[in-house]
């Protein structure tokens, strides 16, 4: 394991010696870096809010996603519905596409199973939106038991 790689910005070796097997010397080291460093449980409670924060973004918005599919399903073909979705879904694609290097980004060494992928995906949106489509919302009335 190279000398450059990090943990909690603590470097994983010192000198030639792996963390176990460090000595007094290494100890003395990460005792001081870990005081005057962040603490790593800081930082990790940091990242685990983040993700629960994006967890819930998430869920909000494919929540709307569903009751837009659901009303526009009433309307319009499932096929057009699909189209749109991944025509909009393109937008930050493009964005991260660009920021990634261009279409070289795309390159695969797989394209068989790359288009396998894509028709399995596609296939799997089109059943899902066509259940939403043909299931009925749950019918509740308040002062109903």
């Amino acid at each position: 394991m190279p000398n450059h790689s990090k943990w909690w910005g603590l470097p994983r070796r010192c000198g030639s010696f792996d963390l176990p097997q460090g000595g007094r010397q290494c100890a003395a080291y990460f005792t001081e870096a870990a005081m005057t460093a962040a603490s790593p449980s800081t930082a990790l409670a940091s990242r685990i809010l983040h993700g629960i924060y994006y967890m819930l973004v998430a869920v909000v918005l494919f929540s709307c996603m569903d009751a837009l599919i659901k009303y526009a399903s009433e309307d319009y073909p499932t096929g057009q519905i699909i189209f749109f979705r991944n025509l909009f879904a393109f937008v930050p694609v493009f964005y991260f596409l660009r920021q990634a290097g261009g279409l070289s980004a795309l390159r695969t060494r797989r394209p068989r199973d790359h288009i396998l992928r894509g028709i399995v995906g596609v296939t799997a949106m089109g059943l899902v939106f066509t259940a939403f489509k043909l299931l009925p919302l749950g019918e509740a009335e308040p002062g109903k038991p």
